[in-house]
């Protein structure tokens, strides 16, 4: 009996190890998994919101490589009926830094990178985004360039992919995607002494919910990858400074390729000239292309941080430090001045209405050698100068448009700026010039709104084209404008002739002057002496009265001069 128990002892031995073997062989959880990670969900699969209204999506990540130090999500959706924000690393991945970018309208690509170290598991919650349904919508995993990233930096694919569908509804509901560990199975030998061996396998599952779901960890899709992140990340630092002070407040935006970080608008204050720096955003280590966009009235002159062309500037990210870029801008406008001057044509002057040698003037009607001259000398011709700067008087001219000094003239622009308006003071013809403007650079139309009583006979300092005036402005130059204007053309057109006043009729001349007395006569001869012609002394006035008038003349001109200065 003793010699057949011990036979039995090998044979019982065998027979479990053989057992062991063949459950093994059978079970695929004692299997060594295949390489890259089992499956990438949605969570929840399904949601109905009111439209507008948003929610919270989880990404569960089940069998990654243990250490994953990177997760990569290309998402494919509507990005009118659904927008992705507000990315956040969890779970397993709390701790990376989070990314988002625009995929060219089919929608975003979110990632998780670790700084340092990996992830703390292999199955679990991966990252959140919040999801705002606009209209129905459904978001799927593009598999070409979702994936992970290994502690070697080697691609570990997403697994089998699921989608989430989204509809509009009144209220939101939600379906949850349980996460089920593997069953966990005890195995128990029980020894039978009459040599029949009977294995008993007890499964003891642990799974609390029942899953909707059934993950094959068999992987046939080879992805290939067009964007691999970089395992770690730097900060981006964007500044903005200017060459001379502006009297405004300009704001800068700026762009970076699709993927690249979204940079913070640069607002520079009236009377800084910086720089003024953005806030640092997390960027891929590599190499990194910031553009500054276009302002008006600026240009980009040079730039720190990075190589310069043209708007944009390339820099290099390093993993873990801070890269800041300084754009540097000059302002691209020159200065206009726009000047208001008047000028008299002089139509009541030397030869004019009412002038020397005109109406009413020295040698004119009614003036000293026209008609109704001043008569014998001692008579009094009719209005022989006229009241001064009036009708038949030295002239018209020095009087007319003064009252139109003290008027105020104002401007309009294309492309719009901002003139002063001019006051020419009483008493003055200028020019009177406004305060300069800052103009951008090229050609500016100037329009003068003329008030009544003005004409604009010229331009100096552009092209004149009506009451308009055209310019060329230059980059940190002073164009000046003068607007010259004549009040007297339009008094001048308005001015009625009066025709002269009748001539009176000529006083009776003067009772002629006695005659010298005789000379006396010898006495014996007197008394045939014959009556003789009186001399009339006038006779010898005519050179008197030529150098009168000369006298007169030369006074009149030089009371016209006196005025006019």
């Amino acid at each position: 009996m003793r010699r057949a128990w011990r036979g039995l002892i090998p044979r019982l031995l065998v027979t479990v190890l053989v057992s062991l073997m063949a459950f093994a062989a059978a079970s695929p959880f004692m299997a060594t998994p295949a390489y890259g990670a089992t499956s990438t969900n949605f969570s929840p699969t399904t949601v109905t919101l009111p439209a507008g209204s948003t929610t919270t999506v989880t990404i569960v990540g089940t069998g990654l490589a243990a250490g994953d130090t990177a997760a990569q999500f290309d998402i494919r959706h509507n990005t009118t009926n659904t927008v992705i924000s507000a990315p956040a690393c969890v779970g397993i991945f709390a701790g990376a830094n989070p990314n988002q970018a625009t995929t060219a309208g089919q929608g975003d690509l979110l990632a998780c990178t670790f700084a340092a170290g990996g992830a703390s598991g292999t199955t679990g919650n991966v990252m959140t985004f919040t999801l705002t349904a606009n209209a129905a919508d459904t978001l799927t995993f593009n598999a070409a360039t979702t994936f992970y990233l290994t502690a070697a930096f080697a691609t570990d694919p997403a697994g089998t992919l699921n989608t989430l569908a989204v509809t509009i509804g009144a209220a939101p509901t939600v379906t949850p995607t349980a996460t089920v560990p593997g069953p966990t199975f005890t195995f128990t030998a029980t020894p039978v002494a009459t040599g029949v061996v009977t294995t008993t396998a007890t499964a003891t599952p642990t799974r609390t919910n029942t899953p909707t779901n059934t993950l094959t960890p068999t992987n046939t899709l080879t992805p290939t990858n067009t964007l691999t992140p970089a395992p770690n990340n730097g900060t981006l630092v964007v500044c903005n400074a200017l060459t001379a002070v502006s009297t405004a407040v300009n704001t800068f935006t700026f762009t970076t390729p699709p993927g690249g970080p979204a940079i913070p608008a640069i607002t520079v204050p009236a009377g800084t000239l910086g720089p003024v720096c953005a806030a640092g955003v997390s960027a891929f280590a590599g190499s990194v292309a910031v553009t500054e966009a276009t302002t008006t009235g600026f240009a980009v002159t040079s730039a720190t941080g990075g190589t310069l062309s043209g708007n944009t500037v390339t820099a290099t990210i390093t993993a873990g430090q801070t890269t800041t870029i300084t754009f540097t801008n000059a302002a691209n406008t020159g200065t206009l001045v726009v000047c208001k001057q008047l000028q008299f044509t002089n139509p009541g002057g030397i030869g004019g209405i009412g002038g020397i040698g005109g109406i009413g003037g020295i040698g004119g009607i009614g003036g000293i050698g026209g008609l109704n001259p001043p008569g014998p000398l001692g008579g009094i011709g009719f209005n022989p100068l006229g009241p001064v700067g009036g009708l038949n008087g030295l002239g018209i001219g020095g009087g007319l448009g003064q009252g139109l000094q003290g008027s105020t003239v104002t401007f309009t622009t294309s492309p719009v700026v901002t003139i002063p308006a001019i006051t020419i003071p009483a008493g003055q013809l200028g020019p009177v010039c406004a305060a300069g403007v800052a103009v951008p650079v090229g050609t500016i139309a100037v329009t003068e709104v003329v008030p009544a009583g003005f004409t604009l006979i010229s331009v100096t300092g552009g092209t004149q084209s009506g009451n308009t005036a055209t310019a060329t402005i230059t980059a940190g130059t002073t164009t000046t404008l003068t607007f010259v204007n004549d009040p007297g053309l339009n008094n001048q057109a308005q001015l009625i002739i009066l025709p002269p006043p009748p001539l009176p009729l000529l006083p009776p001349p003067p009772p002629p002057l006695l005659a010298p007395p005789p000379p006396l006569a010898p006495p014996m001869a007197a008394a045939a002496a014959a009556p003789g012609v009186p001399i009339i002394p006038e006779s010898d006035s005519v050179t008197l009265l030529a150098i009168g008038l000369a006298a007169i003349g030369g006074f009149a001109v030089l009371r016209r001069r006196f005025r006019q200065s």
